[in-house]
């Protein structure tokens, strides 16, 4: 593969897409070695899960560099731009940065065929080990046990909540996801799991391969008041958290799980910095609010049931008494009932965009299944998000809400379109 700026390399990238997933350690290993990977920091947190992955990188690079640390972090998908996805102390590495580590990457893999995401794993590797960093915080792609990021091994870990997602790949059970995701934990190290009902096979392998899990409700805990929340342990106590960024209970479980990673790290935690930090980050779509000429929208990347439920809960908490718009588009790996029926009873109009990518579902496919579920709700399709955006801003007043969600993609694209006019 041979090119020289950012964009050529991704296009390159994007043509090389097989249209399955291949899961697998083997590759990322053969290429690691042959890049004499070893330490990309000095400690390595895994971050698995199949919602709130995201929320807890940003929340924990948050609170590291509030605690005066070098990190880095590696996420995915991005929401804008590529760059986003590999971070030093919280800023987007440059083009160069990126393209420098595709071009050794390149050299290193000889005969292996490396996936797209296998090659930009390995590349955040190479570039983390060229800085000094005293934390490395790294987003599980999918599932766990066979995903690329799971080629290091972790100092920590944690595992947030476990739902449906990606069966054909993990299982249709939540017993058989949990085991996949719980496939980052090593022996020795600990490990933190955030959801309240974790699965017995995440309890089960932790016990089979030595690593010392610690559990929300048994190890830590937290409780939610009408303007702030409480974090515990055997060891520490934090009372009167904001809950300022942290929309609905899920995302103060994740903040739990992170603070509660922190303290294993560190020994201790200061409740002054961590509630500084968790007020100052930055969740961008998840739940986000954003205004433009007096209207109102909502950016959600939820693009799966367990995350539409919490969309929706937060919905019915909102203030608004209009309203609500609802811009919806779904990747054909997504199950269209389950994320549209938990929305049907919140949304008043719903548009249907096109996506520039064939990755996604049609928006005709999106409507018609809408009316199966809701035979009466009022739904129109467009060509673009921009078109969307344009079309609802004709139709809202000031107490009305446009909800823009089902996507990485989808939020993106608004987020561009929104703040380009």
């Amino acid at each position: 593969m041979k090119a020289r700026v950012l964009s050529d390399w991704l296009e390159n990238l994007e043509a090389e897409r097989s249209t399955t997933i291949k899961l697998g350690l083997s590759r990322c290993k053969r290429v690691k070695a042959n890049l004499k990977l070893n330490k990309i920091a000095k400690k390595v947190i895994a971050v698995a899960g199949t919602n709130g992955k995201g929320s807890s990188v940003a929340l924990m690079e948050s609170v590291l560099l509030k605690l005066g640390y070098e990190v880095g972090t590696y996420t995915s998908p991005h929401i804008r731009f590529f760059n986003e996805r590999i971070k030093i102390n919280g800023e987007a590495v440059s083009d160069k940065t990126i393209t420098d580590a595709f071009c050794r990457v390149d050299g290193a893999r000889g005969e292996v065929e490396l996936t797209p995401f296998e090659f930009c794993t390995l590349a955040a590797f190479s570039i983390f080990e060229s800085f000094d960093l005293d934390y490395v915080v790294l987003e599980v792609g999918l599932g766990g046990r066979l995903d690329a990021v799971n080629s290091i091994d972790p100092d920590l870990c944690l595992v947030t909540s476990i739902d449906f997602d990606h069966q054909e790949f993990l299982g249709s059970s939540r017993e058989e996801i949990g085991y996949e995701k719980a496939g980052i934990m090593r022996k020795g190290i600990e490990c933190v799991c955030s959801d309240p009902a974790v699965p017995n096979s995440i309890v089960e392998h932790a016990h089979d391969v030595g690593a010392r899990l610690k559990l929300l409700g048994v190890d830590f805990f937290m409780e939610q008041h009408d303007s702030n929340w409480d974090w515990w342990d055997l060891e520490n106590s934090i009372e009167g958290l904001s809950k300022r960024c942290l929309s609905g209970e899920h995302q103060l479980r994740n903040a739990a799980g992170v603070i509660k990673v922190i303290a294993l790290s560190e020994g201790f935690v200061s409740g002054r910095l961590v509630n500084d930090a968790i007020s100052d980050t930055n969740l961008e779509g998840r739940f986000q609010e954003f205004q433009r000429e007096g209207q109102k929208f909502i950016l959600d990347v939820a693009h799966n049931q367990e995350a539409a439920k919490a969309l929706s809960q937060n919905l019915l908490n909102y203030t608004s008494r209009g309203k609500i718009f609802a811009i919806v588009a779904l990747m054909k790996t997504k199950e269209i009932e389950g994320f549209l029926s938990e929305l049907a009873e919140r949304v008043d109009f719903w548009i249907f965009p096109a996506l520039a990518c064939g990755s996604a579902h049609s928006n005709a496919l999106l409507k018609k299944r809408l009316l199966n579920i809701k035979k009466r709700a009022v739904a129109i399709c467009c060509e673009s998000v921009g078109d969307a955006i344009q079309l609802a801003s004709k139709r809202t007043d000031a107490e009305d809400v446009t909800l823009v969600c089902g996507s990485f993609i989808t939020v993106g694209e608004a987020l561009k379109f929104l703040e380009s006019s």
